[in-house]
């Protein structure tokens, strides 16, 4: 069985799978080594039983995606060449089945049979609940005390400004009043007394 994988910086891999079972990640240990950021040190498990190809996420950062849906970690799960497999690097990964081998889809009964699958179906499942999360429209609720309560504090400032407005404008009424009494009765001209007329006596005694 031949793997042929593309990865993020357009490098293609090729790789003869002569064992059944094969570990794929970043370290020398891997029986397939991607020495790239993105791979975990252990990332996947791909292996042949009886005929059927299954995949295994072994605790990866990054994951393991079929058809653009994660799979559970430690978790295996069985693919088939028509579903799009992707994790870490591998954007995708193109698997070249031998002559006589079971694995893939050869007919639709067998492709019907697989979306049957406990695994597939409940990653089918998580896809649809996401979906209707997210396609939901937004609850309106009625204004809370924590809405009000903004509202409420600017209302009574605006209330508390007006009230000190209107505390000075009187005060400065007041004060001109009471100023503008005063300096015009000190302004006015002070009323000088009629000259007394000297009236000379003019008897002689």
């Amino acid at each position: 069985m031949r793997i042929i994988l593309n990865l993020l910086d357009g490098e293609k891999i090729n790789y003869e799978m002569e064992k059944d079972a094969i570990v794929i990640g970043r370290s020398n240990k891997c029986d397939l080594v991607i020495p790239h950021e993105a791979m975990s040190r252990v990332h996947c498990k791909l292996e042949n039983k009886d005929g059927e190809l299954f995949i295994t996420d072994l605790g990866s950062i990054n994951g393991v995606y079929i058809n653009g849906e994660k799979i559970p970690a430690n978790s295996t799960i069985p693919f088939q060449t028509f579903l799009h497999l992707a994790f870490g690097a591998v954007t995708s990964a193109q698997i070249e089945l031998d002559e006589g081998t079971k694995i893939g889809v050869s007919s639709k009964i067998e492709a019907l049979n697989l979306s049957k699958s406990p695994a597939i179906e409940e990653m089918r499942i998580q896809s649809q609940t996401r979906t209707i999360k997210t396609s939901a429209p937004p609850r309106t609720s009625e204004p809370t005390k924590k809405t009000l309560k903004p509202a409420a504090k600017t209302s009574k400032n605006s209330l508390s400004r007006n009230l000190l407005a209107f505390i000075v404008i009187m005060v400065g009424l007041y004060f001109a009043l009471y100023y503008g009494e005063e300096t015009t009765s000190t302004q006015l001209p002070e009323s000088t007394p009629a000259p007394t007329k000297v009236i000379e006596n003019k008897d002689h005694f």
